[in-house]
């Protein structure tokens, strides 16, 4: 008896545009690798293909939010992040392929800014929320 063939999914249509833009590289971590650490600036976006990533918080051991490519089209970070340092380690949960667009890019291509701000991808900010209280 043979197994029945994993069923691939055809491409995002996100994922299309985004390998149409000269300069946008396709990028894979295997399971466990870091694609960013808390306190170091994004490299660009990254748009999910296949395969997942956490996103943990330094301060709150053991919690992190797990982002799947087949539960939705996830970009990381938001576009208004890109000029901040991230708040959070954004490692591989699986082995992962996705789309980076880098920042040089990102600055010089309005169009592909226009992909990022469409409504159906969901942006997830790699900021940590302020402290409870006020303080900062």
């Amino acid at each position: 008896m043979s197994l029945p063939k994993p069923m691939r999914l055809p491409p995002s249509p996100f994922a299309t545009q985004l390998l149409a833009i000269p300069g946008v590289e396709r990028v894979q971590f295997k399971k466990g690798q870091v694609l960013l650490y808390a306190g170091h600036y994004p490299p660009g976006i990254f748009f999910i293909m296949s395969g997942s990533v956490a996103v943990q918080d330094p301060t709150q051991a053991g919690e992190e939010l797990e982002l799947d490519a087949g539960d939705g089209a996830f970009v990381l970070p938001g576009l208004g992040e890109l000029d901040l340092k991230a708040g959070r380690t954004v490692r591989a949960a699986s082995d992962v392929e996705l789309l980076l667009a880098p920042r040089s890019i990102l600055q010089a291509d309005p169009q592909l800014r226009g992909i990022f701000q469409n409504p159906q991808l969901v942006q997830v900010s790699l900021q940590r929320p302020a402290p409870e209280g006020g303080e900062r």
